[in-house]
């Protein structure tokens, strides 16, 4: 209901307003740019915890190396980023950000 939606919109303001000094990986494995955004997120945040970010992402997924570096930039734009980088997508949900594999394709029906 309301609720959830407004712990969505809180999270997604928090991530907005946390900035990122630098988020920069080098011909990294997805999985391990990510868990490297989380810890930065982490240590960004006004309480210095790790932010909640579930990998939901199929094990057979190939996915591409990643490259990227930004300053001074918002912890919802790094996430944007990474997945556009990695052609997967992410969601804002109550409590944590949710990455998950690219979108299905259609045969255009």
């Amino acid at each position: 209901g309301d609720d959830v939606a407004e712990d969505r919109a809180a999270l997604r303001r928090i991530l907005q307003e946390t900035c990122l000094p630098v988020y920069q990986v080098t011909v990294a494995a997805a999985m391990d740019a990510q868990s490297h955004l989380q810890t930065l997120i982490g240590n960004a945040a006004a309480d210095k915890t790790p932010g909640g970010i579930v990998w939901n992402v199929p094990a057979s997924a190939t996915l591409p190396t990643v490259s990227l570096r930004l300053y001074k930039i918002s912890a919802l734009d790094a996430l944007k980023y990474f997945t556009e980088v990695t052609g997967l997508r992410f969601r804002v949900e109550e409590r944590a950000v949710v990455i998950t594999g690219a979108a299905p394709a259609t045969d255009g029906k």
